[in-house]
């Protein structure tokens, strides 16, 4: 049994009121073999600043703590700058805003011997939503084929593989699926751990803004974004989107809450079967 070096990446920008947080969870793991990089995109307010008072904390504990502030091209660019500049076996992302669910998540998930054809290991997610909290179980793995099955921030690949295949910057809105949807083509091993992982921010997100950008990404990725078929599918798609921002707005937001709220617990409900 080894305790493989782990390589978690922050990506930030402008992040004062969100960065503490995550670096926190970070800092709180019980696992002892850790390298912590962080990638800020040149924060104009109290981002550095934050990021400099935490590194002595980490160095204390002997734990690798690298960080960089320059401009970049967004949030993938920033996240491809972390791939290069990792030494451990494994990465994980976990952006500010977001945070490791409690602090036996790296020493749980390592506790065991990965094979080393698994490339990717994936769990369980806490969404923090307007309403609460709710715990996602991921949708069965032949869901990639569609969409992605799984929350990024609960997810840890071999960082050779993330090395070999960095995000693709021509979609900035779906790089993410994009790698893990390639790696399944490929008939990449998954090992799926039944545990919370992450705790995630699911409504602030770039993806959760820009849902139409995501799904015309994801249809250029499945190569069917010019069919007539799908071109339909989006006008109805775009107009659903529409109504629904609409009349959330018109709604109050106590029925708007108490509505996402029982939509939420229905998936939950849903998934309650191993992946």
């Amino acid at each position: 049994m080894t305790q493989p070096l782990v390589t978690i990446i922050t990506v930030c920008y402008n992040a004062e009121t969100s960065i503490v947080p995550t670096m926190e969870s970070v800092f709180q793991q019980t696992y002892p073999n850790m390298e912590y990089i962080l990638i800020d995109g040149a924060s104009s307010d109290r981002t550095v600043a934050l990021i400099r008072e935490w590194e002595e904390k980490f160095l204390q504990r002997c734990i690798r703590f690298r960080w960089q502030s320059e401009p970049d091209g967004g949030i993938y660019d920033a996240m491809n700058k972390g791939i290069r500049m990792a030494t451990g076996e494994w990465i994980n992302f976990m952006n500010a805003g977001d945070g490791f669910h409690d602090p036996e998540v790296l020493t749980d998930l390592f506790a065991k011997d990965y094979p080393a054809e698994t490339g990717v290991v994936y769990g369980k997610t806490e969404l923090r939503l307007s309403f609460g909290s709710v715990v996602m179980q991921p949708k069965p793995l032949d869901y990639m084929r569609k969409k992605m099955p799984f929350c990024h921030q609960s997810v840890f690949v071999r960082t050779g593989e993330m090395k070999a295949h960095p995000f693709d910057l021509a979609y900035p809105y779906a790089a993410d699926y994009d790698f893990f949807y390639q790696y399944y083509q490929r008939n990449g091993k998954f090992d799926y751990a039944d545990r919370l992982i992450a705790c995630f921010e699911s409504e602030e997100g770039a993806s959760s803004k820009n849902r139409l950008q995501v799904n015309r990404e994801y249809a250029r990725i499945h190569g069917v974004e010019q069919t007539w078929r799908w071109k339909l599918w989006f006008v109805f798609k775009s107009l659903r989107v529409h109504l629904k921002d609409g009349l959330q707005k018109l709604l109050p937001q106590k029925y708007v809450r108490s509505i996402r709220k029982r939509n939420y617990q229905r998936i939950v409900k849903h998934r309650q079967s191993k992946p």
